[in-house]
């Protein structure tokens, strides 16, 4: 029996007006106080953090951990990193005590198609869509 791929939509969940309300809702709030709501109260609904381990991830990563650090966190495994990035994200995994690092494989054929010159976001986005591995809900996006 032949396992099916698992997808996860990374279309929008929310309208203008979600974004409008949760806006209004979190304008006097702290970033900790903001990702408390979202994360552990869910007022997004199931929410996932996809990181690519860089710098500049680890602020948000470091904020996440501390108001949970059992939040999924998607890493999209190319096959392609350096030994040094996965040493780097093992690294701060550790450090931040993130619970649910979740390394997404995408299709092999779409790996050797992605141009290494393109934005590497636009790139990545379109490989997160056709991810397998364990989806994390029933959509993921950046906080």
């Amino acid at each position: 029996m032949t396992r099916r791929i698992d997808r996860i939509d990374t279309g929008p969940r929310f309208t203008d007006a979600d974004a409008a309300r949760l806006n209004r809702m979190f304008a006097d709030q702290g970033t900790l106080d903001m990702l408390a709501g979202v994360l552990r109260d869910r007022l997004a609904g199931d929410v996932a953090v996809v990181s690519s381990f860089g710098a500049e991830s680890a602020v948000l990563l470091h904020l996440v951990a501390q108001v949970d650090p059992a939040t999924p966190v998607l890493f999209l495994e190319t096959g392609k990193h350096f030994p040094e990035t996965l040493a780097y994200r093992d690294r701060l995994i550790a450090h931040l005590g993130l619970k649910d690092v979740r390394n997404l494989a995408p299709e092999a054929r779409l790996v050797a198609e992605k141009d290494e010159t393109a934005c590497a976001g636009a790139g990545s986005r379109r490989l997160l869509r056709n991810t397998q591995g364990p989806a994390a809900g029933p959509g993921t996006g950046r906080i």
